[in-house]
């Protein structure tokens, strides 16, 4: 029984995985068209957990992305929304905003979103 039961609790791990990345790409995929001006990322609506997964990755990927296209700058929309749905205070506003501090990546606070500027 308990082989029985650790085989159901992988099973719903990896359905979980599987939608949380199911997750992501419709994330990404909705706000990146050719017609942007720059990359848009679009965390409203996510849990903070979900969030602190998610956007470390994502930032990593963007900062490699840039190094190696040799561009002198490129610019990042990090939609997180206002908070004012959020139970409580708002989480996700503020976790992006400290991650970006710690980072020490240059930012524009623009209301329910961040404008990150990648420069050499």
């Amino acid at each position: 029984m308990k082989e029985f039961i650790n085989y159901k609790l992988e099973r719903l791990n990896e359905e979980k995985n599987i939608e949380e990345a199911n997750v992501i790409d419709t994330i990404i995929n909705k706000n990146n068209k050719k017609e942007n001006m720059y990359k848009i990322i679009n965390l409203h609506g996510l849990t903070l957990k979900l969030a602190k997964i998610f956007f470390p990755k994502y930032m990593d990927e963007r900062i490699s992305e840039f190094i190696k296209s040799k561009k002198r700058q490129h610019r990042l929309r990090v939609i997180t929304g206002k908070g004012i749905n959020s139970p409580g205070a708002p989480v996700l506003k503020p976790y992006v905003e400290q991650y970006l501090i710690n980072a020490r990546m240059e930012y524009e606070d623009d209301d329910g979103s961040y404008v990150v500027i990648f420069k050499e």
